[in-house]
């Protein structure tokens, strides 16, 4: 039997009012993967000095870059947030059934988000989290999935998370995903 490296990992995301600055966490999903991190890039010091060692080299901190994907399964009742955050604007109309609108405006919103890697009671916070793309891709017969890439402002080490509030949601199936409308 496979094991299943990761299960039980998931992610919480808020939208944040001021851009970069952490905020609770209101929507949590399971996710398929998850590559979000903080990378530190390093350059060479271009001189001949090697120190002590003829094979040393020194380095100097170029810069920190976090961010990362995020795939998961797209759900009818928990997936706002994000289209949001892709599109930069949402309305909605109804009184049930809903009709939600995303619009692309100039100014999108960023988001804090929490990962949870596998069954860990540590999560690794990302903050001023921008989305650089999103793709929801399905087929008949299938269940629809988004993928976000995300760009984060910075990351915060990987400290006590918030317990992970997953309910079972209604999930999209390519066949009955309703419909999308593009102008």
């Amino acid at each position: 039997m496979t094991a299943r490296i990761g299960l039980g990992s998931g992610i919480m995301a808020g939208v944040e009012t001021t851009y970069g600055t952490a905020v609770s966490r209101t929507v949590s999903r399971p996710v398929r993967s998850v590559s979000l991190q903080t990378n530190l890039e390093q350059q060479p010091v271009a001189d001949l000095y090697s120190g002590t060692a003829a094979t040393s080299r020194r380095h100097h901190k170029a810069r920190t870059t976090a961010g990362g994907s995020v795939s998961m399964v797209l759900a009818y009742d928990a997936m706002g947030m994000f289209l949001k955050a892709a599109m930069g604007a949402a309305a909605t109309t109804g009184s049930g059934p809903y009709t939600h609108t995303y619009t692309l405006a100039n100014a999108i919103p960023s988001l804090t988000v929490d990962v949870i890697r596998g069954n860990s009671t540590k999560g690794e916070l990302f903050e001023g989290c921008v989305v650089n793309t999103l793709t929801i891709a399905g087929a008949p017969g299938e269940v629809l999935t988004c993928d976000l890439d995300l760009m984060a402002e910075t990351s915060t080490a990987r400290a006590t998370a918030a317990t992970l509030s997953i309910t079972e949601k209604a999930i999209a199936l390519g066949s009955n995903a309703g419909q999308f409308g593009f102008s």
